[in-house]
C-alpha cells in the first residue's frame, strides 16, 4: 500500500501517554487497576457540624466515600433528622445532635476528625479549597510562569462572598496585596436594609506591581459567572465559565447558535471540587500529607476582606502591613 512506509509502530508496543490536567483519567487508573500509592490505612471517623448548603455537600460526599466513616451529625434543626435519616438510609450508628449535645462528638475518641460547615456559610477557609481543587484554577495558576510579569489580574459581601476572588487572586500570584480599594452598593432593597452591599468593585495592588481588578454581584440572573484573565508580557491565560454538556451546539433555522447556559450555582459548578477536596483531607489525616491550605492563608485573606470593607465603607483605599502577621518570606 501507498501508506504502509508511513505507517509508525503499533500504539500497543509504545509507552503511551496522557495529560497530566485530565485527573479524571487518572482516577480511572487507579480505579480499573485498584492501584494502591500508600499501605491501606482504616477509615476515618469523622463528625459534621452543620447541613446549610455546603455541609449538604460535605454530607453527600462523606456518605459516598469508603474511606470515612460517618458517626455524628451536629445541626440545631432537630426537625430535620428523621427525614435526613430516611434519605440518606443511615444506620442507627449515626447520631444526630443538637450543638447543645455538641460535647459528646469531643469526648468520644473514636472521632478522629472533624468537618465543619456552620450551616453552609463559606467563609475564607471554604474559598481556598475551591481554587486548590478546581481542575481551571489550579491549571490557571501551574501556567502562570509561562506568563513572565504578570500585570494585571481581572476576575469575578466581602467575607462570604468577595472573599473568594481575593483568595484566588493571591494564590495565582504568589503575594499579598500591599494596598486595598473598593467601592461597593446595596442595590437589592433587602440587602441594603441590612446595611449591606450587593454590588462591588474593588483593585488590589501587590509589591511586584501586578493590580488585580474585580467585580462581584450577589444575583446573576443567567447563572454562576466566574470568569478569570490573567495578563502579561508574554500574553493572557483565561478561565471561562462552565456549563453542563459542554460540547452540545443546536443550528436551527435562522436563530443562530445556541448553547447550554453555565452552571447555576457553586453547588454545579464546583461539585468535583467538593469530591476532591474530601480526598485530600483524608488524605492528610490518614497519611500525613502535607495540607494544601495553611492556617496564615485564611488568616490573610480575612484581613483582605476586612480591609476591602473598610475602603468601601469610607471611600479610602487601605494600606496593608504584613510584618507581624508569620507570612512565609516568599509569599511576602
Amino acid at each position: 500500500m501507498a501508506t504502509k512506509k508511513f505507517a509508525g509502530p503499533s500504539p500497543y508496543v509504545i509507552n503511551t501517554t496522557y495529560p497530566e490536567v485530565d485527573f479524571r483519567h487518572t482516577e480511572y487508573i487507579n480505579n480499573a487497576t485498584a492501584k494502591k500509592s500508600r499501605t491501606s490505612a482504616a477509615p476515618v471517623v469523622a463528625a459534621i457540624f452543620g447541613l446549610g448548603r455546603a455541609g449538604s455537600i460535605h454530607l453527600s460526599s462523606i456518605i459516598r466515600n469508603p474511606r470515612i466513616i460517618l458517626k455524628y451529625i451536629v445541626d440545631d434543626r432537630p426537625e430535620i433528622f428523621t427525614e435526613l435519616k430516611s434519605y440518606w438510609k443511615l444506620e442507627d450508628q449515626v447520631v444526630c445532635l443538637t450543638s447543645k449535645n455538641a460535647d459528646r462528638v469531643y469526648k468520644d475518641k473514636s472521632s478522629a476528625s472533624t468537618i465543619t460547615s456552620v450551616h453552609g456559610e463559606r467563609g475564607a477557609d471554604e474559598s481556598v479549597w475551591h481554587r486548590e481543587q478546581d481542575a481551571s484554577s489550579t491549571s490557571c495558576q501551574r501556567f502562570i510562569d509561562d506568563l513572565q510579569q504578570v500585570a494585571t489580574l481581572r476576575g469575578g459581601v466581602f467575607h462570604d462572598c468577595v472573599v473568594h476572588d481575593f483568595d484566588i487572586a493571591c494564590w495565582i500570584l504568589g503575594e499579598l496585596p500591599v494596598r486595598v480599594h473598593a467601592t461597593a452598593s446595596g442595590l437589592i432593597t433587602e440587602v441594603k436594609a441590612i446595611d449591606d452591599f450587593d454590588n462591588i468593585a474593588f483593585l488590589l495592588t501587590y509589591p511586584s506591581g501586578t493590580v488585580a481588578i474585580g467585580d462581584n454581584s450577589r444575583f446573576c440572573a443567567y447563572g454562576y459567572d466566574q470568569r478569570l484573565e490573567v495578563f502579561g508580557n508574554k500574553g493572557m491565560i483565561k478561565v471561562e465559565n462552565e456549563k453542563p454538556a459542554h460540547s452540545l451546539e443546536s443550528y436551527i433555522g435562522q436563530d443562530g447558535i445556541k448553547l447550554n447556559p453555565i452552571y447555576y450555582s457553586f453547588p454545579s459548578r464546583y461539585k468535583i471540587a467538593y469530591r476532591r477536596e474530601l480526598e485530600h483531607f483524608l488524605d492528610v489525616v490518614q497519611y500525613g500529607v502535607p495540607i494544601e491550605v495553611s492556617s496564615w492563608q485564611t488568616l490573610a485573606i480575612s484581613k483582605i476582606a476586612t480591609a476591602a470593607e473598610e475602603s468601601a465603607r469610607t471611600g479610602k483605599t487601605v494600606e496593608l502591613d504584613w510584618s507581624k502577621d508569620g507570612i512565609p518570606a516568599e509569599y511576602s
